[in-house]
């Protein structure tokens, strides 16, 4: 996850989403901040943003507990550029 704010304009890119950085961005950095946290339920960390975030910007999100760690994801909606 240490690289994955970086591999999010490009993902989108190649996906031909550039305009989604505006919402998948935010929602990546409180995905990375709720990484270690045991209580998926919180939106709010020491510093107030936790997934605060997440849960304003994603359509829905969740966690998954595998043998390998955890696996937190989000789904946004696409932006829509106005034509």
């Amino acid at each position: 996850m240490a690289d994955a704010r970086a591999q999010v304009p490009a993902r989108l890119e190649a996906w031909h989403l550039p305009d989604a950085a505006v919402k998948a961005e935010p929602v990546v950095r409180g995905l990375r901040r709720q990484r270690h946290r045991p209580a998926p339920g919180r939106t709010c960390d020491e510093g107030g943003h936790g997934l605060l975030l997440v849960v304003q910007l994603a359509k829905r999100w969740g966690t998954r507990h595998h043998t390998g760690g955890k696996t937190i994801w989000a789904e946004i909606e696409p932006v829509v550029a106005d034509l």
